[in-house]
């Protein structure tokens, strides 16, 4: 069920700031739970938006509402990041489950090729072919349909069941819901609706499959769960940043690598904590990574944010070659061999793509709460290695050392963002420029979530 803000919460109150507070209080009470709750931050936004419709600014209002009640991390977070001014790093970074399905641009990727092997990202590649998964809490599944692919709400429209299990699979034509037999087909047009003649005023034409859109952009496939949809008319292959960054991509060969395996690692810490020590600029990687920065040229470490501006972009790259020639017996991490230099790629706001020589892993970071997230990787390597069996354990071990690493190190800043200690940082300006850019967009998005007209809580 849904519960709307009273509308004693009205610009005519006599008291609007009071009246906001005490209903917050109220809320507050009624679902503040001890781990993350999306209802908090859904109050913050709305009392925010009401306290600056009243005539306060968004900086003033955000100040107002926490200096007047105790919050959770998570709510910390979103009046915090209401106040970030340019120089600072925010504090108490939490989340919310809707950031990435609203903050995504197009959110969730799939591999397309794939030659055997368990993965939890399986090939959509014959007619009829799906794949379901759960991206920020929203059932999908994913279909082929003739030569093009669908996407839509893995949920029935007679009582809400998700129709098919999470996975990959194959359909008969149609997709058909296991609790009451109502059938769709691969275009979402319900096509059966069981034992359903003599209702009234129903029409099968009004209960198709909610479609969501879907791109191809090389061997991947992306979903747009963003409700509004595309926020401009340009596609999201077709923009001049994808393209800039997938064509670097594309002559790197990536989409003729083979997959190789996948591991799904469970972290300690807010989903923006991962994402800010990716896009630190190779800041931490000296510290951090002794073994992998004694195969890197660091000097030679080159980061920019694709299109200049950090407010609109939303892909960030890093590069950096190998410390020796790849033929030089001294490089020891197996993934930097191969003359190619090392390519991270982050695309806002949770895919992280990193290339080396004959090697590829993709990370896809989800929030669990405000204190958790998972993150999932997926191994690729040159079809040329794809039997070595040796340099694939390899590669994959020093890949989990460095995830291990930074493990350790974004568990600890989850227990430091936890302090009273701690409030803002500093930007490194000539390596933090990504981290930058990452939070000017929640920022903004965040900005954008207290503007809506409506907020609705979920019980």
């Amino acid at each position: 069920m849904g519960i709307r803000i009273p509308e004693a919460l009205d610009a005519q109150a006599a008291d609007p700031r009071s009246a906001a507070m005490s209903q917050f209080a109220t809320l507050q009470r009624l679902f503040l739970l001890p781990s993350a709750s999306l209802c908090s931050v859904c109050v913050a936004c709305e009392v925010l938006r009401f306290f600056v419709a009243g005539g306060a600014t968004v900086e003033d209002a955000a100040g107002d509402l926490e200096a007047k009640v105790t919050l959770n991390h998570e709510a910390k977070w979103i009046v915090r990041t209401l106040k970030l001014r340019q120089g600072n790093r925010p504090g108490h970074l939490s989340t919310k489950p809707f950031d990435v399905a609203r903050s995504i641009h197009m959110a969730g990727i799939f591999f397309g090729n794939r030659e055997g092997g368990d993965s939890s990202l399986q090939l959509v590649d014959k007619d009829g072919d799906y794949f379901a998964t759960t991206i920020a809490g929203q059932p999908i599944v994913l279909v082929k349909n003739g030569d093009t692919y669908r996407a839509f709400y893995n949920v029935c429209r007679h009582h809400a069941a998700v129709m098919c299990d999470e996975g990959a699979g194959k359909t008969n034509g149609r997709i058909t819901c296991p609790y009451h037999g109502w059938q769709y087909s691969l275009d979402g047009r319900l096509a059966k609706a069981v034992k359903m003649k003599g209702c009234e005023n129903f029409s099968p034409k009004d209960f198709s499959l909610h479609s969501l859109p879907v791109e191809k952009v090389g061997p991947w496939l992306f979903v747009n769960l963003s409700a509004a949809g595309q926020t401009d008319s340009t596609s999201f292959k077709d923009h001049p940043d994808t393209k800039q960054v997938y064509s670097m991509l594309e002559n790197s060969g990536y989409d003729k690598l083979t997959y190789v395996t996948s591991k799904s690692y469970e972290i300690k810490c807010n989903w923006k904590v991962y994402i800010d020590n990716y896009l630190d600029g190779g800041y931490h990687v000296p510290v951090a990574h002794k073994a992998l920065s004694a195969n890197l040229d660091l000097t030679k470490y080159s980061r920019y944010i694709v299109g200049g501006n950090p407010r609109s972009a939303r892909f960030y790259m890093q590069t950096c070659p190998a410390a020796t020639p790849a033929s030089d017996a001294s490089i020891t991490e197996s993934r930097v061999k191969g003359g190619q230099d090392a390519l991270y790629i982050f695309q806002y706001p949770n895919i992280c793509i990193n290339r080396y020589g004959s090697w590829m892993d993709t990370n896809i970071v989800y929030p669990l709460s405000a204190t958790s997230c998972v993150v999932h990787f997926d191994w690729f390597v040159h079809p040329a290695l794809a039997g070595d069996q040796k340099y694939i354990e390899e590669c994959i071990a020093q890949s989990d050392v460095v995830q291990q690493e930074d493990i350790w190190l974004c568990e600890r800043v989850q227990r430091g963002l936890e302090s009273v200690a701690y409030d803002v940082g500093r930007y490194a300006p000539t390596l933090e420029g990504g981290e930058f850019m990452f939070h000017s967009h929640l920022h903004s998005d965040f900005i954008a979530e207290v503007n809506q007209p409506t907020i609705r809580l979920k019980l």
